[in-house]
Parts: C-alpha cells; structure tokens; sequence
C-alpha cells in the first residue's frame, strides 16, 4: 500500500467527523499511522466514542481500500491528495484544507482567476437576473465561476458561466460528488462536466446532511480569488462563506440591494463593514486588472495565537463580550485587551459590548 491509498481510506472515514479526523491527524502525523493503530492506544487517547473506535478498527483492512479503488473506479470518480500537483493550490493556503478532494470533470486552473458567486437559495427574480448575468459576463473574460449547485443563486450562476463561450464553473457539493442534489438540478449537473468540474471532499454515497454545508463553504472561498454574494438575508449561510473569505484572505464583493428589503440585509450590511459595493461585472473586472498581482497572492491574517482563537470566535454578525468570553474560555480583562488589539489592527468592531468582524 502507498501513501495515496491510506489517505483515501483517510477520507472514507465517514462515521468519524472532520474535527476528531484532524485530532487523530495531529496526534499520528498520517492516515498510514491511524489505519494501522491499535485498539489500546486509540482507547487511551480517548478523542473517539467506543462506536467510532470499533468502526475504525473494522474498517482497517486492505480489502476496504482496494474495494473503494474499485468503486471509483465503476463511478467514474478521481481522487486526488492534498501531496499531489494537480490538488488546487489556492486551497493550501487555507487554514483547515481537506486532505483529499473527490471530483468528476477537470478541476479549477490554478492560472486563471477565480469568483465564488454564492447567495440565498429563495431569490427573488432580481437575484437570478444578475447572478446569471454576473457569472456570464465574468466568464466571458475567462473567470472561473465556483458556487455550490444550491437552488437560487448558486444555480442560476452556474447556467450563466455555461452560457458563456467556453466558461468554465465548478461545483463544490455537500455531499458525494455521484449524488446529484438538488434532483431537479441533474441536467445542470451535467453541463457543469462540460467545461468545469463537480467537487467534494466527502466520499461517494455521502447524503446532503445539512452539517455538511457550512463545512463545504470553506472550500468554496478557498478556491476562490474572491466571493461575490448576490442576495443574503440577515442570517444567511452565504455570510458564513464571507466570513470564511476574510478569514483567508479572499476579496469580498456585494451587491447592494433595496432598503429594508430582507433579502438585502445581508449584502448591504456587508458593505456598511467593508465589501467591495459592486454593481456591474466590470467593477470586479478592473478590481482584479488593476490589482492582479496583488490579489491573486493576498497573504492569510497574520495573528498571534490568542488573537485567532478570539478572531475565529467572531463573525459578521454582532456578539456579546460574555458569549465571547464563555467560547473562548478568556477572562473578561484579557479578551478585552485582545479585541482592542483586532480594533487597532482594523479587523474587528464594537458597538457598545457588542463585537463584528469587519472586512479588509
């Protein structure tokens, strides 16, 4: 057995949660060491139920790695590892990058810029107006669309970038890249595999369990050069990947909406913090002409420990100093001084005892 084998064993793990995998990475270095750890060792370690340890000690045998080989093997699936050249590059950058990726069709270009459009699955016919037109435009200009096959936004932005003259769109599934979800987008599905690509880091015959996609989102920013929302409502799973954008580094762009509007609210409260206002495909064209070099390489958050720890607390919607305190197990007079600090570096804002991040 090679290295890649033990790492798509790795990945298999579905019973086991990405949490206790990255413990379990962490403390045996790699899949090889986990796939051959013993009963005793793992029960001292203690960072699995008995259910999950019992699944864990079945599941290592050779014959369950030849028989997942064989089975992406019948459904046409390509799994590559996080060693491997042709594993995007923009995703080593992030934080918390899956280990493998399964996918069909090709994956994004590394050479090429990519905008992740996301935004509310029950969009209003503006909303599928300019994600559409938005994604077309874009991909005119050779603009890798990223999004994530939802309904709404996500799926009129993908028939956008299809409609354009060799664009290219990727989707970034909750679930195993042979389920096609939603049902009703099977044939966008297919002409996703025309050009681009359909990508998971869940292994094949994964449900679309809702815990799965705000995992997923971190994967749509991290191959993204920047994240377009189009419509988002106050709590908006949308702003969960802007907060994972800011996290990484990416450009967040928004586009304002009516007032009081609720599908506004995210995306207007997005700018008040610091998107990007965009109102035309060509405001992010000439973002990324003037700005090229910059933009493409733009460096993660540089922070130390305790600040990360306080920072990835944090989001785009405001939160009390307690909460903040009870999350990240600081006392009150220390957490204070490390927001002050996240204030002064222009990454966090407060109203009152109420804490945000904001964008760069």
């Amino acid at each position: 057995m090679e290295k890649k084998d033990y790492i798509l064993w790795f990945c298999c793990l579905e019973k086991i949660g990405f949490q206790k995998k990255r413990k379990l990475m962490e403390y045996y270095h790699s899949a090889e060491n986990i796939f051959k750890a013993k009963e005793k060792e793992l029960s001292k370690l203690g960072i699995l139920e008995k259910k999950e340890q019992e699944f864990l000690l079945e599941y290592q045998k050779e014959q369950v790695i030849v028989s997942l080989w064989q089975l992406l093997k019948d459904t046409k699936i390509s799994f590559c590892t996080i060693d491997e050249p042709q594993y995007p590059y923009k995703l080593l950058k992030i934080y918390d990058p899956p280990y493998g990726l399964f996918y069909k069709g090709k994956l994004p270009n590394v050479n090429q810029i990519s905008l992740a459009v996301i935004g509310a699955r029950a969009c209003s016919n503006y909303g599928k107006e300019q994600s559409y037109y938005f994604a077309k435009q874009l991909a005119e200009k050779n603009v890798q669309i990223i999004s994530g096959l939802a309904r709404g936004v996500d799926g009129f932005a993908h028939s956008g970038a299809i409609a354009a003259t060799k664009g290219k769109t990727f989707a970034v599934m909750g679930c195993g890249v042979d389920i096609i979800y939603p049902p009703e987008h099977e044939r966008l599905y297919q002409e996703i595999l025309l050009e681009g690509g359909i990508l998971s880091e869940y292994p094949p015959g994964t449900m679309p369990y809702r815990w799965n996609f705000p995992q997923r989102n971190r994967i749509i920013s991290g191959l993204s050069n920047g994240v377009l929302i189009i419509e988002a409502r106050a709590k908006s799973g949308s702003l969960i990947t802007a907060d994972s954008a800011l996290e990484q580094g990416r450009d967040v762009f928004s586009l304002p909406g009516r007032a009081k509007d609720p599908l506004s609210v995210g995306t207007n409260k997005l700018i008040k913090q610091g998107a990007e206002l965009v109102d035309s495909p060509e405001d992010i064209l000439n973002f990324y002409q003037i700005n090229f070099t910059d933009k493409i390489e733009k460096k993660n958050l540089s922070l130390a420990r305790i600040e990360e720890i306080v920072y990835s607390s944090l989001g785009f919607e405001e939160k009390h100093l307690d909460r903040l305190a009870e999350e990240t197990k600081l006392g009150t007079g220390k957490l204070m001084e490390v927001l002050l600090e996240l204030e002064e570096k222009k990454l966090v804002d407060q109203t009152g005892l109420y804490f945000h991040k904001i964008l760069k």
